[in-house]
């Protein structure tokens, strides 16, 4: 899987500016290295195949916190997203329809939120009303876990919990695409 450098969003300035020793997150390093050229893309992306790391975040908002373990068993579209992220705007609205529709065929559409602080996520969340479960992971600890390089980044998980396909990026140009992996993985009922 190859980045582009426009699907990294305002997250490369960001992590730029960690290498530089200004921000502490090593995960939005990883991107700026990645977005840099000094890394190739596919060496770091988690790929499909591998098991989905488990994880626990709280959810947006709220003190209840959830786990991948928690949705075993369902299909998991796992989405990174930040409120400053252009892409990110533009995939949530689609998110919803698939949200709406296919969560009672056993879709759960997990989004973590990268921002570092919960206030501009829940004003998003909220503008753009967004109905599905949103984590909070303001030390961007997960996307290190998954290897994510760019901003939005979806894993789409298995019921076994592996993963069974990577996408990095939105635009409306994709929508078809993660409808027909969505919905391959929805009728597998391994």
């Amino acid at each position: 899987m190859r980045i582009k450098l426009s699907t990294l969003c305002a997250g490369a300035a960001t992590a730029a500016r960690q290498a530089q020793g200004m921000v502490k997150k090593p995960a939005l390093t990883l991107m700026a290295v990645v977005a840099m050229g000094l890394l190739p893309a596919s060496a770091m992306a988690v790929s499909a195949g591998d098991p989905a790391p488990d994880f626990r975040l709280p959810v947006l908002g709220t003190k209840a916190e959830q786990s991948l373990q928690d949705h075993r068993g369902q299909v998991v579209y796992l989405d990174f997203w930040a409120s400053w992220c252009a892409p990110c705007r533009k995939s949530m609205p689609f998110m919803e329809a698939l949200h709406q529709e296919l969560a009672s065929e056993g879709l759960r559409i997990l989004a973590v939120n990268l921002d570092d602080e919960q206030a501009p996520a829940l004003k998003f969340v909220e503008r753009y009303g967004v109905t599905y479960t949103n984590l909070f992971d303001g030390m961007a600890t997960l996307p290190e876990k998954y290897k994510v390089m760019g901003m939005p980044t979806a894993v789409l998980i298995d019921r076994k919990g592996v993963v069974r396909w990577v996408h990095a990026g939105f635009s409306s140009k994709d929508e078809a695409e993660i409808r027909q992996q969505i919905e391959a993985v929805l009728a597998d009922p391994s």
